[in-house]
């Protein structure tokens, strides 16, 4: 008896290690299948809906099986097994797609539904028999430890508990140990060998744990009827409500998931702790019915599930007033935190009890759904099996159904408010149908109006719940801002206005006005370009690699922002421009900046594609002369990968003979050792790289196949183009010396700096879950200022500046232009010296005498002239 025990204890482990393995899978099988069918909401929940849809297979056929006269344990062992062997070769699977989705998607236009169907019918095989698979464990290992109605609700709902607590661990596991410190390919071994592991482990068992034989109990058909009398009709109610129950939690899930990516910035942690928060409240429910103790599990199950789908609908509704509040919540607690290495595990603790205490009270009731509907089907103990294979599928499907409906039709139609107001009035509807159709009131009448009761709560609650404030959700506060007094105080620190705001299927994007007129477009919370600081950068973006290539006629710009970019490059000659972005709704607002970008998106010369960056990559067939990249910060989700070796190889492959690349980086909230990584990964693809540096806290790295020839009289023919000259002027670039003034390291000199180590891989994202801890740290990278090549005198130097004065003496108006070109106060300090003798008498130089120090220059200048032989 003692041995059975242990084992029955021994299996409930191994059920809580298959569920880390499963939620591992999802996780990985969903980057796999990114690297190719991309990183869009279409194309995760392609994904999720292909896993999902496995799972609810396997649990109808599978529960179907368990009720036959076989070997569960046995049965159940070798699904784990089969799991794990299938799982080993996935990787291979995924690398063998790519070609195929390469071949096939070119012979459909980018962005069409028929692209959207073969990623479909590619993610569809191969993530559908393993989920099959998964789908097939529960239904068998709980024929193993129900022995009769009595223990039904129990043994499920802790099998279930204890299933989702490892789906818990793996969401944590996944994000902050396996994909970190193995990479893909090495993580899906380590769960499949888990798997296996699970599998051996579960045979070994045999011996000491048989399940009963219950064949000879009852003989097909005949029922037990539980001790709570439950009608056909009330069954068919339950099944009904699980399904719709299904739905209604992916609503939330997804709705949640976007409002804390606006409070807690979308990083891939933060991620991966709103899921596993989210699953820890249906694993705490679960895990609540197999309290005996507990007052309300004396209720009759149907009574239960009543008062559980209500109080879904309720508990969400008297929360969405305070969801407004959420940014200055976690906005006062993250001012109160040290940003240290040491404290970066506490801060993501906070985070996810953050999450947690959000979401609790919901996810608990929903956790206690399929418990008590598989109890309530369980009418023979003989086929509790299939009882549980249906329920579960019933469930998965609703899910399906409803993470296709959230993410393609109501968070774009009805915002984040109005979903969360569809989905608990929906519960609160199915609260009340079943308060209506159990035995719990009498009196028609009165029981029709107390069941309308949480209908009217609910709804009326939403309805009255004034507007969410949109400019509270564009703050930024895991940026970590000022502690304030009150809420009312944090509101009326935001002084601008509100000119778009839209919470689409791909993100939440916003473009706010302030008091000086200053445009700002902000994706998730996060600025993402501006009409004031941005601008420099977003101007240079454009200029910079459209006057380094002599004939630049085919060109490709990655990211719109507020489309000042592509502005710039049509202020060249160019035949074509094609432009890739990921979000519909930047592409809308980018329009609300048409006095700054040259309403590009009404050139006949653009065609703009919606679609992922490395999808668009591997589809299209066009080469290009420049090709400009300019995506969001990297500790974002997903953003990383527009920064990893493979994606430089795709950018590569679409550039011609003399084509130039430039990819936009940042300094600011990156330490050392990640810009370095990054240029070191660019310079793994591309023979020849340069650094450049547009404004304060941006660099642009430009990378080629060949070196680049300066042509100095092409580019001065081009800086005199009218929109060129007219664009360089807003950032006071009025001549050639001005605009070369922004190299700040040479191919030759990024060369002989740059040391051995990472590569960011999309097998290996560093970059993915290094860039948050930079950005929690905030630290600020000074090595590429230290390497700075403007601090040497121009002549020992490499850049085009040097090369260009070797030939062309700068007159007295070049440094006058230089000096307001450029924030280097180095490089205006090595030529200060010439400038004065030049012209002693310039309003300029008079500022430059009361600036610098003639003797401090000389130390100076001998100072970069020691640094330039020690480097």
């Amino acid at each position: 008896m003692r041995t059975a025990s242990w084992s029955k204890k021994v299996l409930y482990f191994l059920f809580f290690l298959s569920g880390i393995c499963g939620l591992v899978y999802e996780v990985l099988w969903a980057r796999y299948l990114g690297l190719f069918i991309g990183n869009t909401t279409y194309a995760h929940t392609i994904v999720l809906a292909s896993f999902m849809l496995g799972l609810a297979l396997g649990n109808l056929f599978f529960g179907k099986m368990a009720d036959r006269d076989v070997n569960h344990l046995t049965c159940y062992a070798w699904l784990e097994i089969s799991l794990g062997l299938f799982a080993i070769i996935t990787p291979n699977i995924f690398l063998w797609q790519m070609p195929v989705f390469s071949a096939l998607g070119k012979t459909a236009s980018i962005g069409s539904p028929i692209l959207q169907v073969l990623k479909l019918a590619l993610s569809f095989p191969v993530i559908l028999l393993p989920a099959f698979l998964m789908g097939g464990t529960l239904p068998l290992i709980a024929k193993i430890f129900i022995h009769g109605l009595g223990n039904v609700k129990n043994e499920v709902a802790k099998l279930y508990a204890f299933n989702s607590f490892g789906a818990v661990a793996g969401a944590l596991s996944s994000a902050f140990f396996l994909i970190p410190k193995f990479g893909l390919d090495f993580s899906v071994s380590i769960a499949a060998v888990t798997n296996i592991a699970i599998g051996v482990a579960a045979i070994a068992l045999r011996s000491t744990l048989r399940p009963p034989v219950q064949a000879a109990v009852l003989s097909h058909g005949q029922e037990i009827i539980p001790s709570e009398s439950v009608a056909n009709h009330q069954m068919r109610i339950a099944l009904i409500t699980i399904g719709i129950s299904g739905l209604t939690a992916m609503f939330y899930e997804i709705a949640w998931f976007r409002l804390f990516a606006l409070v807690l910035g979308s990083s891939t942690y933060s991620f991966a702790l709103m899921l596993a928060a989210f699953i820890s409240g249906i694993a705490l429910g679960s895990a609540c019915l197999t309290n005996a103790n507990w007052r309300f599990n004396r209720l009759p199950a149907y009574t239960l599930l009543a008062l559980a789908e209500t109080g879904i609908g309720l508990s969400v509704a008297v929360s969405m007033p305070l969801y407004e509040r959420l940014p200055y919540y976690f906005g006062q607690i993250n001012g109160m935190i040290v940003h240290a290495p040491a404290t970066f595990p506490v801060y993501e603790g906070i985070k996810y009890f953050f999450c947690f205490m959000v979401m609790i009270v919901p996810t608990l009731f929903f956790g206690m759904t399929l418990p008590l509907v598989v109890r309530l089907f369980s009418r023979n103990p003989v086929y509790c099996g299939q009882s549980v294979g249906k329920v579960f599928a019933v469930n998965t499907l609703g899910a399906v159904l409803g993470s296709l409906l959230a993410g393609f039709f109501v968070i774009p139609a009805f915002g984040l408010k109005g979903t969360f107001l569809i989905a608990n009035t929906i519960n609160a509807a199915l609260g009340g149908l079943l308060l209506f159709t159990g035995n719990v009131f009498d009196g028609k009448r009165f029981k029709s109006l107390l069941c309308l009761l949480p209908v009217i709560a609910t709804a009326g609650i939403g309805c009255l719940t004034p507007p969410w404030n949109q400019i509270v959700f564009t703050r930024g506060t895991f940026r970590g801002q000022k502690i304030y007094t009150d809420f009312e105080a944090f509101k009326a620190a935001a002084s601008w206005k509100i000119l778009y705001y839209r919470d689409g299927a791909q993100s939440t994007v916003t473009v706010s006005q302030d008091s000086r007129g200053m445009l700002s477009l902000f994706v998730n919370g996060k600025a993402d370009a501006s009409t004031d600081n941005d601008l420099k950068t977003e101007i240079l973006l454009g200029h910079i690699p459209l006057l380094l290539h002599r004939e630049p006629r085919q060109v490709l710009n990655i990211g719109i922002g507020s489309g000042i970019t592509c502005g710039a490059i049509l202020a060249y000659p160019v035949e074509n421009l094609d432009v890739v972005e990921i979000s519909g709704e930047v592409v809308e607002a980018s329009k609300l900046f048409k006095d700054h970008n040259r309403a590009f998106y009404l050139d006949p010369r653009v065609r703009i594609f919606n679609e992922d960056a490395k999808t668009f990559l591997i589809l299209t067939p066009s080469l290009y002369d420049v090709i400009v990249s300019e995506p969001s910060n990297p500790w974002m989700s997903g953003v990383a990968s527009l920064f990893s070796k493979e994606y430089f190889m795709g950018v590569k492959s679409h550039l011609k003979e003399k084509g130039i690349f430039a990819q936009w980086f940042h300094t600011y909230e990156m330490s050392d050792e990640t810009v370095e990584m990054v240029i070191r990964t660019l310079a793994s693809v591309f023979p020849h790289v340069s650094v450049w540096h547009p404004s304060s806290g941006d660099i642009m790295m430009i990378a080629s196949l060949e070196p680049i020839q300066m042509d100095w009289d092409s580019t001065k023919e081009r800086l005199a183009i009218p929109e060129v000259k007219q664009d360089l002027q807003r950032v006071k670039i009025r001549d050639l010396p001005g605009f070369l003034s922004h190299e700040m390291l040479s191919s030759k000199r990024v060369r002989k700096i740059l040391s051995p180590g990472l590569i960011n891989s999309d097998y290996f994202p560093y970059l993915e879950y290094q860039a948050p801890k930079d950005f929690f740290y905030r630290d600020h990278s000074a090595k590429l200022y230290e390497k700075d090549e403007r601090l040497l005198r121009p002549e020992s130097g490499t850049l085009f500046l040097s090369t260009y004065m070797a030939d062309h003496p700068l007159t007295a108006p070049q440094l006058d232009n230089l000096y307001d070109a450029t924030d280097v106060m180095p490089l205006l300090q090595s030529l200060a010296e010439r400038w004065l003798a030049v012209d002693p008498e310039s309003p300029l130089a008079e500022k430059a005498r009361s600036h610098f120090n003639m003797e401090g220059m000389k130390a100076t200048a001998l100072f970069y002239e020691n640094l330039s032989k020690k480097h």
